[in-house]
């Protein structure tokens, strides 16, 4: 199990340090999650190693060496193309913007200070978790 995890390791510092460079390096953080539990020895429980990439143009790009020539995405929130396109690190030639679906009679912004049985809501830490808060959100929602 040791030999595969070091192998795993080695396979994602070659993403990160690829092509024998530093400039993908900042975008990756390194998080460590602890087990909650103690096991039956009294030791710590596993824990838990992630690589994180904030940049998602990171893992486009390697589209754009190995000849991709269409690449689809659909999505009810991605526009502005422009920024998108440049977070992703990509041309796009061809773009299809369609207006906004919903038309400004199909919003209600407000406060919902009660529900449907006349209590109120309360989130507070103390009754956020009770059965009578989650029932009346509920079905308010």
């Amino acid at each position: 199990g040791t030999i595969c995890r070091l192998e795993t390791i080695k396979d994602i510092l070659d993403i990160i340090f690829r092509d024998g460079g530093t400039s993908h390096a900042k975008y990756y953080r390194v998080h460590v999650k602890e087990a909650e539990s103690w096991s039956a020895n009294g030791s710590k429980g596993p824990r838990t190693l992630s690589w994180w990439c904030f940049n998602p143009g990171i893992a486009l790009e390697v589209f754009a060496k190995f000849g991709v020539g269409s690449i689809i995405l659909t999505s009810g929130t991605l526009s502005p193309l422009d920024s998108f396109a440049g977070e992703l690190k990509l041309d796009f030639p061809i773009r299809l913007e369609s207006p906004h679906v919903i038309g400004p009679n199909q919003i209600w912004a407000g406060v919902v200070p009660v529900g449907p049985s006349g209590r109120t809501f309360n989130s507070s830490y103390r009754t956020r978790d009770t059965m009578e808060y989650k029932q009346e959100l509920g079905n308010a929602i």
